[in-house]
């Protein structure tokens, strides 16, 4: 079953409804709770407004382990009786359940294909014909998800770039912690994150007086 990038997106979105229903509906408040912080929830008007949620969907998704279970959603729904899906459309969902989450580096750029490297391991990852790669710039420094599906390698629909500025704040964090449980290494992560959304929502800040461990600015 052969299936492009943007197909994934109805698979995604019959997992996020699933999940985002009425037994979950406390999984999903805590979740925003945790993920934006003290930075509250920002209003469908406000600029990056999409790129944040599809962000939250993300993390929720992948990353977030449910309160009755310990697992996150994309894991969990292989489980499940009551979620329907073909043989063809299981194998879909346990590539989405296998989606490896970091920091990356645009290490090159050809056409519609990126090469990423990710900066925990070193590995270095070919996203072909990608259509998230218009934008993208060498040397770039992003939170990103990235699954597999047939030998192919496919780019989940959040992206966090973070400003250069910060590289130096990042690499020494992400030195850190290499070693470290992967627990430890998503605490970065989603850190790393809410620093940027911080230089996002407050202009005014230096970024250095965010990206930061004198924790200058709260979160």
């Amino acid at each position: 079953m052969s299936v492009s990038e943007s197909e994934f997106e109805k698979y995604f979105e019959k997992l996020l409804i699933y999940f985002s229903g009425d037994n979950y509906h406390e999984d999903i408040l805590a979740g925003k709770d945790l993920f934006y912080g003290e930075l509250g929830h920002y209003e469908e008007d406000s600029e990056g407004y999409e790129q944040r949620l599809n962000l939250f969907f993300d993390w929720y998704l992948f990353s977030r382990e449910l309160s009755s279970v310990g697992l996150c959603p994309a894991e969990y729904v292989l489980e499940l009786a009551d979620f329907e899906m073909s043989p063809e459309e299981r194998e879909l969902y346990e590539a989405l359940a296998k989606t490896y989450h970091s920091i990356f580096e645009i290490v090159k750029i050809r056409g519609e294909s990126v090469t990423v490297k990710d900066l925990f391991t070193g590995k270095k990852i070919l996203m072909s014909d990608s259509r998230y790669s218009i934008g993208f710039n060498k040397d770039e420094i992003f939170d990103g998800r990235i699954f597999e599906y047939q030998e192919k390698n496919f780019f989940c629909k959040g992206f966090c770039f973070h400003p250069p500025q910060a590289r130096r704040f990042i690499l020494k964090e992400i030195k850190a912690v290499r070693k470290a449980e992967r627990e430890e290494q998503e605490s970065l992560m989603l850190k790393l994150m809410k620093m940027r959304f911080k230089v996002e929502q407050y202009k005014h800040l230096k970024i250095d007086d965010v990206y930061s461990k004198e924790m200058k600015v709260k979160f």
